[in-house]
């Protein structure tokens, strides 16, 4: 099998390694022989076939929750040739969907092969691919579907920050902004999300992000509003301040962000209030 896929005799080597796969989960070249199946379909752009051939690699691999959750980890238990086997599977599985062709779309894996613990690193990988590949509103789309997929799933706040980044590298503002707007309101820390046992590990990842988010949704609001003069504009601006000095009370950037909250209520004749903030 290897001699013939060296020799780009992919046909060949295809009958090979199905032969060593014959011999059962037992002997020790059926990861490898998986692994190399997928690779000889993919040559041949029998993605759909390739596509098996990788899940069933992972299945075998990490296909438990418990051993996922020790490769998510960087657990010991994973051998620095799993991991990079494991890793290289990711990325040949997102190759093959990124090409939409012959079945192995995303939807196709969708239908197949649900509920994978390995589901959300695989739509990751699978964004990633996009970003790089400047296909940005792609990537997005990508991130949006895992989160209708699982809305409750503690990955899903991580994903809305993937849809930011994406947004960002794309320097597309308007949807930039919009995405701003719905991960601070949706992830605040006052919403319900964050009651639930399995997303307290999440919160110091994701704390940085809704600082940063705020800060610039409040300024660039407050800048709005001394352009525009409109009262309007200035509620915005209250509303992002107001939402970062509540939530990051003890925070260092609090009195500054009282400060600025206070100059943006005596820019729109809020005297008594902006007395307050300040």
């Amino acid at each position: 099998g290897e001699l013939a896929f060296s020799l780009r005799q992919f046909a060949l080597a295809e009958k090979a390694y199905l032969k060593v796969l014959d011999y059962g989960k037992t002997n020790e070249f059926y990861p490898k022989a998986l692994s190399k199946l997928g690779w000889t379909y993919y040559q041949q752009y029998m993605y759909k076939e390739a596509v098996a051939q990788f899940i069933a690699l992972l299945d075998l691999k990490i296909g438990s929750n418990m051993r996922y959750l020790h490769y998510a980890e960087s657990s010991p238990l994973f051998s620095a040739g799993d991991r990079e086997l494991v890793e290289d599977t990711f990325r040949v599985i997102s190759l093959s969907l990124f090409t939409a062709e012959k079945g192995a779309s995303l939807e196709d894996f969708i239908t197949n092969y649900p509920n994978k613990p390995y589901e959300a690193q695989l739509f990751q990988t699978l964004g990633q691919l996009y970003v790089d590949r400047d296909r940005v509103t792609d990537a997005s789309a990508i991130y949006k579907r895992y989160i209708a997929l699982h809305p409750k799933d503690p990955q899903a706040v991580l994903f809305n920050i993937r849809i930011l980044e994406a947004y960002e590298k794309g320097r597309y503002a308007k949807l930039t902004l919009e995405a701003k707007e719905q991960f601070v309101s949706q992830f605040h820390f006052n919403q319900a999300y964050w009651r639930r046992d399995e997303t307290q590990a999440l919160k110091a990842q994701v704390e940085p992000y809704l600082k940063k988010h705020m800060q610039e949704l409040a300024r660039h609001y407050h800048a709005v509003a001394q352009k525009s003069k409109d009262p309007a504009d200035y509620t915005i601006a209250e509303k992002w301040y107001r939402l970062f000095v509540d939530i990051f009370t003890d925070d260092a950037l609090a009195p500054s962000m009282h400060f600025l909250m206070a100059e943006a209520l005596m820019e729109s004749n809020q005297i008594e209030k902006a007395a307050g903030e300040y």
